[in-house]
């Protein structure tokens, strides 16, 4: 669309194209200046507002390969019509003309049928019939400009010609040197152009000198741009321009003579489908039963999903005018990739019919209030006007063709975030993608469950209607056999490669030679061999004489990260303008365009430039060193300032082609520039820098070394700009106060990047720094000292929390704490920064396990944050995750996962478009919440781990500390759902970042080298759990950490080692559990058992003794036996009394160790030990049939008759006690007692049927009557 005089430039271009006219000989001078001198400082103008200034200037000769295809005059005024502004300028010379110059009329006929009105001018130049179509045949249409030279320099200049001999200079300020008439022509033209001075920006008719001209020039350009880059919208409707644009892209899609050609059914389709809720038909295939859905539109590449959409809207408007459609086609205008101005367009259009299908339909006050210049308050906006119409009961269908060509979002953005989620039955989206489009499809389809089409390959008959259809417009036909030839050809079925053939075809020109052309290109077996074919032709018809710019412009467009611009890549390959425009024009039908970036519009292009330029990355090198040149280069030409601005190309294109290629020490550079550092800080940005330091492989360490070294040249640079050496800058403050905040930033950017353990030196210079620029008094006077003094002491902190340097970590924050408290009232937001120090604390008690102390601490940083922030607030929603955390480590999972819930609400409010590591964080605590609720599985549970792990990969790569938390996470719900294979390889993978981010001996690394083993272990193969398990142990043990040690596993191994007779290995580990909360008896017990084995057995600290097992574990028979092992051999039955009793043991236990004292030939100790047990179990029998036993032994009769006959009282038919009490009282002399109790055996005896024992009876009974007959004689 063209631009009015005084309308501004057009945004969405984010262009000024200045159309240069002119003779080329004569005014080589003015060309220049112009280049050299002022285009650079008209270029600066433009950047500052946001533009790229493009000079055309076509006079740079006609060249043969241009004159043979007869195409200047069509190139130049296609270049023209898309300038925004025409520039010309005259010396004496004419320019090439002549009604009988067979070449010139050449051009002339083949400009005819794009510009009928040249045949009123065949006999002119070139230039004057620029003038005519930039500004004479419509003045005032075109910002224009005019200035002719004065005669008298031309005629001094032809003096020095011909006093030199120099023949061909006298050409050029000769006025006859183009023909007889050509001064009359000159003289018309000037008296034409007079004539409009007043539709004119400015007019000079004799400029003195080339100088004086190309200034005029300059300074007539650059105040027209300047005053159109500084009006504001409200003088012109952008929103007008840019729906135009869309309708106008509507009307080309519409098909051959604007209607669909063919694949009506696919109309049908959308209607059923989306409108009245049927299924079925048409060439989509099947569809659903519902009451009319969101429909999503598929298919490849250019299969024609623009133009169904296009030929349904028309259909629609005219069968359902009290409708509302709101279209957008991304892509079709360089705003139109962007959500905000996506949303911008449907609002636009959506109040415009409110209003004229109800005018008394007003927005008001509610527009400025939804509708604020950001995402969240337009699509607020969008919400509210989708509502209003339902109210009126008016539908509303918003339709966006190919959101696969949506700019692409940040690392951490939402899929279609943007797109309002409209629950009424009165708003429908028919929405369109590739098929490449695989995380759209997936949102709009599994999430949003809208339903789909796809627009298939074409049929035979279908490619017949279109084949015909397109060559009629170009006033062309096949044969029969040659149609044949192209429908039966099964690629043709792709609308895309039909497109590119009836191109190439259209572009063929000799009619002898179109089958053999036909046959040539029908052997490509795929769009891509097609595409193949259209560069072969594009180097053939545009690549110069000794050039390959076909190759080095599409080699860039390919290897271009966001695109490249046009002055981009002609300061890159270096064509002349006319050499671009003609290839611009060739290709512009496989350009995408936006914000003045250009890039290949199809994927099957870019493979096709790969694969015919450049197959392998060696062959790409060249080309992408380029473009590293090109942006290289202007990075080199700024301040190396820290706050110099880095142009946002150079920061978007020079990283990420040096990581690209491998060039590692050059982006080592790159990336340790502070001004670049400070370029790719902030936003989104800040995630692409993190990865390119990421793919340097360079350590923590190694980075910190580089960024303090650059940090010590800006310290040099700043000093000497104070002294007056070198640039700009702020003079005034010295360099330290300048540095301190750039420090800062570094040290956020460590954290964020995953390199805390490394950031302690930054920090430290950080204080060191304002400790040189600040006293205690200015502390303590100055609000900015202040400041910058606790956000110094909040870092220094946190990073020693996070190196659990616990101590030093809370010594800080308590300092910290009082001197905020102290000056509380005297800063803006004070209660804020307490409850940033209070939640600081909160961490220091949670890694001490102190959870309920961690608890409150989050909980009163909950209560200052939302007095201060309200409660939409990251701060906000990361303190209630906190706060949800410190609940589930104790065992609440119910209220924990309301918590987090509430957290990922807020959230979802606060990052409206975005997807943070912080929400990945959440999702992960919510997913292990979830996974210790009885009632949740792993259906419920692994999609949270998932989509936690999804975002923070997409935030910050693969190799951050969170990523391994997540893994670790992850893994150790799968190994507890018997999913172990899957959850050692993503501990594994845990593994190898923290080894790298936290270090070898953090607690992070340490934990997944346990968990490592454990996986092992549930796979029953403890031998390959060993040396993850060993490292582990060894250095918990260092640290006196081993608390913290998994319980299970250890037991798990010290059983293995002990039962594989691995004494040194089970030796080791228990050493180092002895002592902890979890060490168990069998730990003791076993500890003794091997140290016992030992050749000298060694003294242990009381804390690893048998005598402190058995004070936690005092009924463990486990230690009793170590003990009893120990006592036994020295006799020290008190002792042992004391053990057993202290157990409460059992009176099998008294009845073993006194076995073990006996064993041990400490019999007559071991007769304390059943004396005590006789006390404490004086209804047991056999304990004091085994005392009675022991003092028989030792020949204490009496005492072991005693206790016999208390045993009797308790089992008196036990003839075992008969004939052990009959010895007793036998050997005491007490023979008639013996003699009665014989007899009162052989009774029981001959009860029981006991034939032994009542012959054993009578035995006795006959030796005991000899011994009484004995005594009586």
């Amino acid at each position: 669309m063209r631009v009015k005089a005084e309308a501004p430039i057009t945004k969405e271009k984010y262009v000024a194209r200045v159309f240069f006219s002119s003779p080329f000989g004569g005014l080589e001078e003015e060309r220049e200046l112009l280049t050299k001198q002022y285009w650079p400082a008209l270029a600066h103008l433009c950047q500052k507002s946001g533009y790229e200034f493009v000079p055309v200037d076509m006079r740079w000769g006609i060249t043969s390969e241009l004159s043979s295809e007869a195409a200047t005059i069509t190139i130049c005024l296609r270049e023209l019509d898309r300038s925004d502004m025409i520039v010309g300028f005259f010396g004496q010379r004419y320019g090439w003309h002549g009604a009988k110059d067979e070449f010139l009329q050449k051009t002339f006929d083949h400009a005819l049928p794009h510009y009928p009105w040249l045949k009123s001018y065949r006999d002119r130049a070139v230039t004057e019939l620029e003038f005519l179509h930039g500004h004479l045949d419509n003045p005032g249409q075109r910002p224009a400009c005019f200035f002719f030279r004065d005669k008298a320099y031309d005629d001094a200049k032809l003096a020095d010609c011909i006093a030199s001999g120099d023949e061909r200079g006298q050409r050029k300020f000769k006025a006859t040197s183009d023909g007889p008439h050509a001064a009359e022509f000159l003289d018309d033209l000037k008296q034409r152009v007079k004539k409009t001075e007043d539709k004119c920006l400015a007019v000079d008719m004799s400029y003195p000198t080339p100088e004086v001209g190309a200034r005029l020039m300059f300074e007539t350009v650059h105040a027209h741009l300047k005053k159109l880059l500084g009006q504001t919208e409200a003088e012109s409707s952008e929103m007008e321009k840019e729906h135009a644009q869309h309708e106008t892209f509507l009307i080309t899609r519409r098909g051959m003579g604007g209607k669909l050609v063919g694949r009506e059914a696919y109309l049908e389709d959308i209607d059923r489908r989306a409108l009245n809720g049927g299924g079925g038909g048409g060439e989509g295939g099947g569809g659903r039963k519902d009451a009319g859905k969101s429909l999503l539109l598929l298919g490849d590449a250019g299969s024609g999903k623009s133009c169904v959409l296009a030929n349904w809207i028309e259909r629609h408007r005219e069968s359902s005018p009290d409708d509302i459609l709101a279209v957008h086609f991304v892509g079709c205008t360089s705003s139109s990739t962007r959500e905000l101005d996506l949303l911008k367009h449907l609002c636009y259009q959506i109040e415009e019919d409110l209003i004229t299908l109800r005018p008394d339909y007003h927005v008001g006050e509610e527009k400025q209030k939804e509708g604020s210049e950001d995402v969240r308050g337009m699509r607020k906006l969008l919400q509210k006007l989708v509502s209003d119409a339902s109210s009126f009961n008016i539908r509303v269908i918003i339709i966006i063709d190919a959101l696969n060509k949506m700019d692409a979002g940040g690392r951490t953005m939402k899929e279609l975030y943007w797109l309002p989620k409209v629950t009424s039955s009165k708003v429908l989206f028919l929405l369109s993608t590739s098929n490449s489009d695989a995380r759209n499809i997936k949102e709009l389809l599994d999430e949003r469950h809208f339903d789909s089409l796809e627009v298939r390959q074409l049929t035979p008959d279908l490619r017949t209607k279109v084949t015909k259809g397109m060559l009629m417009v170009r006033g062309k036909e096949l044969s029969p056999k040659q149609m044949e030839k192209v429908i039966g050809n099964a690629e043709t079925g792709n609308p895309l490669y039909l497109f590119i053939l009836l191109q190439e075809l259209c572009s063929f020109g000799s009619f002898f030679e179109l089958d053999e052309y036909i046959d040539t290109l029908l052997t490509s077996t795929s769009t891509v061999d097609l595409f193949v074919k259209f560069l072969e032709r594009l180097e053939r018809d545009y690549n110069p004489e000794g050039k390959h710019l076909v190759k080095e412009v599409m080699c860039c467009l390919l290897l271009g990260h966001r695109g490249l611009s046009e002055n981009e890549l002609k300061a890159m390959v270096k064509p002349t303008n006319q050499e671009w425009s003609a290839l611009y024009f060739a290709m512009d039908d496989f350009l995408l365009e936006a914000e003045g970036l250009y890039r290949l519009a199809y994927s099957e292009l870019a493979e096709a430039v790969e694969r015919h330029f450049c197959p392998s990355p060696v062959s790409k090198e060249p080309y992408r060193q380029i473009i590293i040149n090109h942006f290289m280069a202007a990075f080199k030409e700024l301040d190396q300032r820290f706050d110099t601005p880095v142009p946002h190309r150079v920061a978007n294109e020079l990283p990420w082609q040096l990581e690209k290629s491998g060039q590692q020490s050059e982006l080592v550079e790159c990336l340790s520039a502070m001004n670049m550092f400070s370029a790719l800080s902030k936003g989104q940005a800040k995630y692409d820098l993190m990865s390119y330091w990421m793919t340097t492989k360079l350590s923590g360490d190694a980075i910190v070394e580089r960024l303090l070294s650059a940090i010590d040249d800006q310290v040099a640079l700043l000093y000497l700009q104070n002294e007056g050496v070198g640039g700009g800058g702020d003079h005034a403050t010295p360099p330290a106060q300048q540095l301190i905040p750039l420090l800062v930033s570094l040290t956020d950017f460590l954290s964020d990047a995953g390199f805390s353990s490394s950031m302690e030196p930054m920090l430290l210079r950080a204080m060191n720094m304002h400790k040189s620029q600040y006293t205690e008094a200015d502390i303590e006077n100055s609000i900015d000292a202040l400041n910058s003094y606790c956000e110094l002491q909040t870092k220094l902190g946190c990073h020693y929390a996070s190196a659990e340097k616990l101590e030093q970590a809370s010594q800080i924050h308590f300092e910290h704490l009082a001197l905020r408290e102290k000056h509380v009232d005297r800063v803006d937001r004070g209660k804020s920064y307490i409850a940033v120090i209070l939640n600081n604390l909160g961490y220091v008690c949670q890694v001490q396990h102190n959870y309920k102390e961690a608890e409150d601490y989050y909980r009163r940083t909950l209560k200052l944050h939302r007095e201060v922030l309200g409660n939409n607030n990251d701060l906000v929603a990361s303190t209630v995750n906190n706060v949800g955390m410190m609940l589930y480590r104790q065992g609440e999972f119910a209220e924990a996962g309301k918590c987090l819930e509430e957290s990922l609400k807020i959230y979802e409010e606060v990052y409206l478009g975005e997807l943070p590591p912080d929400v990945g964080g959440t999702l992960l605590n919510l997913a292990m919440c979830t996974a210790r609720q009885a009632d949740k599985g792993l259906e419920d549970v692994e999609p949270l781990y998932k989509r936690a792990l999804e975002i923070r990969i997409n935030a910050v790569g693969k190799n951050h500390p969170t990523i391994a938390q997540t893994y670790m996470s992850y893994g150790s719900y799968l190994q507890r759902v018997d999913q172990v294979e899957r959850a050692l390889a993503m501990t594994k993978d845990a593994l190898e970042i923290s080894e790298i981010a936290s270090g070898p001996e953090h607690q992070d690394t340490l934990l997944t080298l346990e968990n490592i083993a454990m996986a092992y272990v549930n796979l029953k193969t403890p031998e390959e759990a060993h040396p993850y398990y060993k490292r582990a142990g060894e250095v918990l043990h260092k640290q006196g950490r081993m608390e913290f040690s998994h319980p299970y596993l250890n037991s798990c191994m010290i059983t293995f080692y002990l039962s594989n007779d691995r004494e040194g290995d089970a030796h080791d580990t228990l050493i180092r559990i002895i002592g902890t909360s979890f060490a168990s008896d069998r730990d003791y017990a076993a500890l003794d058992y091997l140290d016992s084995q030992l050749a000298e057995k060694p003294i242990r600290p009381h804390e690893h003794s048998i005598d402190c097992g058995l004070e936690k574990y005092p009924t463990s028979t486990m230690l009793l036996g170590r003990k009893l092992a120990q006592l036994a051999p020295l006799g020290k039955a008190d002792e042992m009394i004391a053990v057993l009793e202290k157990g409460d043991f059992d009176v099998g236990n008294y009845n073993g160790a006194y076995a073990e004292f006996v064993g041990k030939d400490q019999r007559e100790n071991g007769l304390k030990i059943l004396e005590r047990a006789v006390e404490k179990f004086p209804e047991d029998v056999i304990i004091r049939e085994n005392l009675a036993k022991g003092y028989f032994g030792y020949k204490r009769h009496a005492e072991a008759a005693d206790i016999l006959e208390q045993a009797l009282r308790l089992d008196e038919e036990n003839l075992d006690l008969v004939m052990l009490r009959v010895r007793v009282l036998a050997m005491d002399n007490q023979l008639k007692e013996a003699q009665d109790l014989i007899n009162v055996g052989l009774t029981i005896a001959e009860k029981k049927g006991a034939v032994e024992a009542e012959a054993q009876l009578e035995s006795f009974l006959g030796m005991i009557n000899e011994a009484l007959a004995n005594i009586q004689e």
